[in-house]
């Protein structure tokens, strides 16, 4: 038999499993014939008892059965039925439109019929109706499912990457030497934009008893920006210990992040030498913003520029290590910071700036928490976007 029917009208039918029920020897293999070229996977049974054993045993999707059958009739398979699967779609076929049928029918959850003798069409139509809501929802399960699925793989993820966090964490305090940053001439502020700071300070004493102090600033934000400064913590602190001087300190950090890093990685970087016995200061400044010797009432009475490019960006036989040295007059303070905190934006836009940053430390004594202060009311509760590092160092 040729059947002229549209095949796309009925193709949601050839996702299905249906089961058909039907004692008529007559009527079945027909039906049979018909319903196989138009579902997905068809079972057939001869009465209600086999029928409840072949949906038990398949969960089919759908079922099409008689009413009148032995052993046991459609309405009561269809009672079993709905009592295992309460929502499972079922469609009647019978000859009868006695009211006492479809009452019954209708309190057992049943609201699908089509009457003997059986137009395919009607029946094909009736099907691709119920069909409707178990595609929309198996498309549902399928879609939560592969979104389980995304999640727990975002998930695992997720994991992995916080525990390479802690880990690097871990590592990266290790190798910071926090006694020198304990140093009573030493104050210093560090708020990450991010987990991990691009910013980095330290603190170290060489044998003839001077401070060195390191405050670098590399390009970006985060993980990135902070494994960039981990060789130059280790070569600070190595070279700190054997007395070599802030030239040839600066000179061996540069090569490295030259060697190192990508060519779109630098490190602005200022490094400083206090020797209180001379009341000297010595300082390399390469990016930084610069920075300001306070005198006791918190008037600049110096300013340290930044006179060459960043670390990392001039190969060596071009990169200049010259420093510049300043012998203060009186008791005063160092002041020194990262641009992430004279950039600090408020509401409207406007940066803190360095001028911003002097005005509110000056006629200061305590020109630490004075810097803190300026920048903590410019941002007026507003969130920074660049790490925020800021050194003063008492000079008696």
């Amino acid at each position: 038999m040729n059947d002229q029917r549209d095949q796309s009208n009925w193709q949601p039918l050839k996702a299905l499993s249906v089961l058909y029920v039907e004692d008529d020897d007559d009527i079945r293999p027909q039906l049979e014939l018909f319903l196989s070229r138009w579902v997905g996977n068809l079972l057939v049974a001869t009465n209600g008892k086999e029928g409840l054993e072949k949906y038990m045993a398949h969960q089919p999707d759908l079922v099409i059965t008689d009413i009148q059958m032995p052993v046991m009739d459609g309405l009561a398979m269809a009672e079993e039925i709905k009592r295992l699967a309460p929502t499972a779609p079922i469609l009647v076929t019978t000859a009868y439109s006695d009211q006492d049928y479809f009452l019954r029918a209708f309190d057992i959850g049943i609201d699908k019929y089509v009457l003997k003798p059986v137009n395919t069409d009607i029946l094909l139509a009736t099907l691709v109706n119920s069909a409707q809501p178990l595609l929309q929802h198996r498309e549902i399960e399928q879609k939560n499912h592969e979104l389980a699925e995304q999640a727990a793989k975002l998930q695992a993820y997720h994991d992995r990457a916080e525990e390479e966090m802690h880990i690097t964490l871990y590592l990266m305090k290790r190798m910071m030497r926090a006694e020198g940053l304990r140093d009573t001439q030493l104050r210093y502020w560090l708020t990450p934009a991010q987990r991990f700071s691009g910013d980095l300070i330290c603190a170290a004493r060489s044998g003839d008893g001077n401070l060195y102090v390191f405050l670098a600033d590399a390009t970006g934000h985060g993980l990135p920006a902070a494994v960039n400064l981990l060789w130059l913590n280790r070569i600070f602190y190595r070279m700190v210990e054997k007395g070599f001087t802030v030239s040839r300190i600066v000179e061996e950090m540069n090569a490295s992040v030259k060697q190192q890093s990508p060519p779109d990685r630098f490190v602005a970087a200022t490094l400083m030498r206090i020797c209180n016995v001379n009341r000297t200061v010595e300082v390399w400044n390469g990016g930084n913003p610069k920075g300001l010797f306070l005198d006791g009432d918190g008037i600049p009475l110096h300013r340290f520029p930044s006179l060459y490019v960043p670390l990392g960006i001039l190969g060596p036989e071009d990169f200049e290590p010259h420093t510049e040295i300043y012998q203060w007059p009186s008791a005063g303070n160092l002041l020194v910071c990262s641009d992430g905190l004279i950039e600090v934006e408020n509401s409207e836009g406007a940066q803190l700036t360095l001028e911003g940053l002097t005005t509110g430390v000056k006629g200061q004594p305590d020109p630490f928490t004075a810097a803190i202060d300026a920048a903590k009311q410019h941002l007026n509760g507003a969130a920074a976007h660049d790490d925020l590092s800021l050194i003063t160092i008492h000079c008696p």
